[in-house]
């Protein structure tokens, strides 16, 4: 979709060109899928702005029930109802999207839901159930190539944690989240990440080489490295065991390395942040579960 990569991109003026040609569309054809592709559109262009309104008012283009189609409208939807304050409302139209989307396996609508579950349940007060959330749409991103869904999953758990005053986590998950977005040049959502980050009191973000970790993946692969297990990192770190599996399955693929003792060996030759330029040895499946 056009509109959605200019708008976050920073190139609104393109972006909102492309939703205009997307509502005119529509409103000539009349038919429920040019409705579904305009409110994508208006959706993806309120998002990159952060624009409540904007997003309320592309969520009513076309009042359908919420199926499974090409775009989440489902959870455009909820978000929407958030933003209103609606939270009983919002749960109903989600919990039912996401059931749909467990049903038949789309992967790319469960990481935007999560990204909508974090931020919903921060509004109730139930971090743990936005930590959950998270660390669901973490394992739906892995390896699914969405790096914007998965910077804006990140950015909304950093944005949960900072509600709930757990500035040393935040700051780990949006400088992630900032390293996201700077990969893919993602400006619009790059800035507020580092906004979020200047308010909790933290650097706007060290944003690491192409290819190299993150501050979060850097962390956890010097914890491993030093021989603790992936439960005790958690508990160092504060987060889950899931998580850390996580993180430790990118630190592998970044730096070319398929076990413990290969990472360990990595990080003592002081090559923590670059790619091996020897052809890797096969990779485990996944990093060894503790």
């Amino acid at each position: 979709m056009a509109a959605y990569a200019r708008a976050a991109r920073g190139e609104l003026a393109e972006a909102r060109a492309h939703v205009q040609a997307a509502l005119s569309g529509a409103q000539s054809f009349g038919v429920a899928g040019a409705f579904q592709f305009a409110r994508a559109a208006a959706a993806a262009l309120a998002q990159a702005e952060d624009d409540a309104s904007g997003l309320v008012r592309a969520a009513g283009l076309h009042r359908d029930a919420p199926e499974l189609g090409i775009f989440p409208i489902g959870p455009i939807q909820a978000e929407a109802l958030l933003v209103s304050d609606r939270l009983d409302d919002a749960d109903a139209v989600l919990s039912a999207y996401e059931q749909k989307a467990a049903a038949v396996g789309r992967r790319s609508v469960q990481v935007y839901a999560a990204r909508v579950r974090v931020a919903l349940e921060a509004a109730r007060g139930e971090l743990d159930a936005a930590r959950a959330a998270f660390e669901s749409g973490l394992a739906h991103a892995a390896g699914l190539g969405r790096p914007l869904e998965l910077g804006r999953l990140q950015l909304a758990f950093g944005d949960a944690l900072a509600r709930f005053k757990q500035r040393r986590e935040a700051r780990a998950v949006l400088t992630d989240a900032a390293a996201t977005f700077a990969s893919i040049g993602a400006r619009q959502f790059l800035a507020r990440a580092q906004r979020r980050l200047e308010a909790i009191g933290g650097p706007r973000g060290r944003v690491a080489p192409e290819g190299g970790l993150s501050a979060q993946e850097s962390a956890v692969a010097g914890l491993v490295a030093s021989g603790l297990t992936n439960k005790q990192v958690a508990a160092r770190l504060f987060v889950s065991a899931k998580t850390v599996e996580y993180h430790l399955a990118n630190v592998y693929a970044k730096l070319g390395v398929s076990s413990r003792t290969q990472l360990a060996a990595r990080l003592a030759g002081g090559q923590r942040e670059q790619p091996s330029p020897e052809r890797p040895e096969p990779r485990e499946r996944a990093p060894k579960r503790d």
